[in-house]
């Protein structure tokens, strides 16, 4: 399909397509992109008020090309790795759920991949030691 023909099928919703929250691109099928998940670290209550909040209908996507900025605007600003490192923030700032970076790294040249899981282990590594003060050897 082309992209005009798939442009005025959208605009006479005709054709329901999902697309990019940064980009407005469409995206046709699953694997053209990632979709913003429940934190699988939060509790089970936190999560099921994150069901009650936001609507499976409500997830916020991202296109191959958004995922590799989003991923180089981390890495050069050091922050918006979220959930002891396993994900980035929402794009939506109301939103509290994350793009999980272990469905990125199908989408990242290598060396962008590579920076990137340093830069996670090095917020696990974080995460552990603030949430265990008494339990590792960095005191």
């Amino acid at each position: 399909m082309s992209m005009k023909l798939l442009e005025i099928l959208i605009s006479l919703k005709l054709y329901h397509a999902d697309v990019c929250t940064k980009c407005q691109k469409p995206l046709e099928g699953i694997n053209d992109g990632i979709s913003c998940t429940r934190n699988p670290c939060e509790d089970v209550g936190e999560q099921i008020q994150d069901l009650v909040i936001n609507s499976h209908i409500n997830v916020h996507k991202l296109c191959a090309e958004c995922v590799v900025n989003a991923a180089a605007f981390v890495l050069a600003r050091n922050e918006y790795i979220i959930g002891n490192g396993i994900g980035l923030e929402c794009v939506d700032q109301t939103c509290r759920r994350l793009f999980l970076i272990s469905q990125m790294h199908q989408f990242l040249p290598p060396e962008l991949e590579e920076q990137l899981q340093d830069k996670v282990i090095q917020k696990s590594m974080e995460a552990f030691c603030h949430e265990n003060p008494n339990h590792h050897i960095f005191k």
